[in-house]
C-alpha cells in the first residue's frame, strides 16, 4: 500500500514537470494548474511520506528556513500588491505571482529523491529531455518542409525564427540535461554512455541550432568547460582533456560562434533592438527598485497595469532581465527568495570538493555556474522556468544531506 501511495506522489511530481512545459505545448491550460499540481504534490509528500518529511525536518533543517522566510517574504509582497493595484484584486495578483509559490515543490521532490534516489529523479528528466528534443528537431525539419506545427502551443500566433531557420527553446529541463547528460558519458556511466552522448548531442544540436538563446550558449558552455577542468583523472585523462579543449576552440572558430554572439550584443546589429530593448528595460526597472527598494513596484498584473509592467516606451520584459526585473518585482526581499538559496546551493557545491565522489562535484559545480549565469537575464524564478528553481534546491539540499551522514558515520 506504501508503494502504492508513493507511486501516486511521484506520478503527480511528473505532472507537474510536464504541466511546466505544457505536456510538451500540446495542451492550453490555465497557468495556475502548475501552482495547483505543486500544492497537490506538496499535500500528498505530507500524507504519504512521514518518514522522508522527518527527515526534511531534522536533517534539512536549511529546507525549513528556505520556505519559512520566502513566503512570509511572498505574502507580504502579495498583500503590498493587493493594496497597491485595487484594479487588478487578489485574483489578478495571484496570476501575477504564482510562479514564485512554486517553491513548495521542493518538499515532495526531496521526499521523492531521498525515498528512490536522485538517479532516478535524473532518469525522469532525462527522458522528459529527450521526448522533447527529439520533438523540436522534427519540428525545425516539418516547418521549412511543408510547414506543419507539431508544437501548436508554443508559438501563439506566429512561428519565432532567427537566422532564416525555426527557433524553439529547450526549455529549463532541455537546458540543465546538457551538463547531466555531458557528465554521464564524460566521466564514463560504464553502462549507459554512448546513450548519454547521443542524448548529449541532441541536447547540443538543439542549443546551438534550434534554441540559438546567446545566454544559454555561453552559460552551457562555461559550464562544461569547468566540469572538465575539475576532472582529476590519470594521464590519459589529463591528455582527452587538453584534447577537448583544442577541439572546442577548433569548433568554435570555425563555426563563426563566436562572431555571431559579438554581433548579436551590437547596438547596429540584426539584434539591435533585442539588445536595445534590454537596456531600456534594465534601466526602468533598477529605476523602479531605487524608488522603492523594501517592495519595488510588487507583483503586476499587466493585463490591468501594462505601462508599469512593460515600462514607458512598452518594451520592458520581466523574462529577459533575470535578477534587475525581480528587484523590481519583490524589492529586497528576494534576498530571502532567491539569493540565500543560491549562496547556500554554492556553499554545498564547494563542500562537495572534498566528497569521495569527485565527478559528481563538477556536476553540481556545473549546475551552480548555470544558475549564477543565468540569473543576469534567464533566471529560474520566472514562470517559464520556476519548477526548476525548487529542483534545484531538493537536489542540493540532497547532497547535503548525504555528506552530513558521511560525517556522522566517520565520527
Amino acid at each position: 500500500m506504501k508503494i502504492r501511495k508513493k507511486s501516486l506522489l511521484v506520478m503527480t511530481i511528473v505532472i507537474t514537470l510536464l504541466a511546466s512545459i505544457k505536456f510538451f505545448y500540446q495542451i492550453s491550460f490555465n497557468k495556475l494548474l502548475v501552482l495547483f499540481c505543486v500544492i497537490i504534490s506538496f499535500v500528498l509528500g505530507l500524507l504519504v511520506c512521514p518518514k522522508e518529511m522527518g527527515t526534511i525536518k531534522r536533517e534539512a533543517k536549511f529546507i525549513n528556513f528556505y520556505s519559512s522566510t520566502a513566503l512570509v517574504s511572498l505574502f507580504i509582497v502579495f498583500g503590498y500588491s493587493v493594496l497597491m493595484y485595487g484594479a487588478q484584486g487578489v485574483r489578478g495578483t495571484l496570476y501575477a505571482s504564482y510562479s514564485y509559490f512554486t517553491l513548495l515543490f521542493v518538499y515532495p521532490v526531496l521526499c521523492w529523491i531521498i525515498s528512490d534516489g536522485e538517479e532516478h529523479v535524473f532518469g525522469i528528466l532525462n527522458i522528459i529531455s529527450f521526448i522533447w528534443c527529439m520533438l523540436i528537431v522534427a519540428q525545425s525539419i516539418l516547418y521549412p518542409f511543408n510547414g506543419q506545427i507539431i508544437i501548436p502551443e508554443y508559438f501563439y500566433d506566429n512561428v519565432i525564427m532567427r537566422d532564416g531557420t525555426i527557433r524553439v527553446s529547450l526549455t529549463w529541463v532541455g537546458n540543465l540535461m546538457i551538463l547531466y547528460n555531458f557528465y554521464r558519458f564524460y566521466f564514463r556511466d560504464k553502462m549507459k554512455w554512448k546513450m548519454a552522448f547521443f542524448e548529449f548531442l541532441i541536447g547540443l544540436y538543439g542549443l546551438v541550432f534550434i534554441q540559438k538563446t546567446r545566454m544559454y550558449l555561453i552559460t552551457l558552455f562555461i559550464g562544461i568547460i569547468l566540469m572538465v577542468w575539475l576532472d582529476r583523472g590519470n594521464i590519459n585523462k589529463r591528455l582527452k582533456k587538453v584534447c577537448f579543449f583544442f577541439c572546442v576552440a577548433g569548433i568554435v572558430y570555425a563555426s563563426g560562434i563566436i562572431d555571431s554572439l559579438l554581433g548579436s550584443f551590437s547596438m547596429v546589429g540584426k539584434e539591435a533592438g533585442s539588445t536595445i530593448a534590454r537596456l531600456n528595460g534594465m534601466e526602468y526597472f533598477w529605476g523602479i527598485f531605487m524608488n522603492n527598494p523594501l517592495f519595488g513596484h510588487g507583483f503586476v498584473n499587466d493585463a490591468f497595469y501594462p505601462a508599469i509592467v512593460r515600462g514607458p516606451l512598452g518594451i520592458a520584459y520581466y523574462d529577459d532581465l533575470g535578477f534587475v526585473a525581480q528587484l523590481a518585482r519583490t524589492g529586497l526581499f528576494i534576498v530571502f527568495i532567491y539569493v540565500i538559496p543560491v549562496l547556500h546551493m554554492t556553499k554545498i557545491a564547494w563542500r562537495m570538493r572534498k566528497a569521495a565522489d569527485r565527478n559528481k562535484f563538477a556536476l553540481y559545480v556545473g549546475f551552480v555556474i548555470y544558475i549564477i549565469l543565468t540569473s543576469g537575464s534567464l533566471i529560474l524564478l520566472d514562470a517559464q522556468r520556476c519548477i526548476a528553481m525548487p529542483m534545484m534546491v531538493a537536489l542540493f539540499e540532497y547532497q547535503n544531506i548525504e555528506m552530513n551522514r558521511k560525517l556522522k558515520s566517520i565520527y
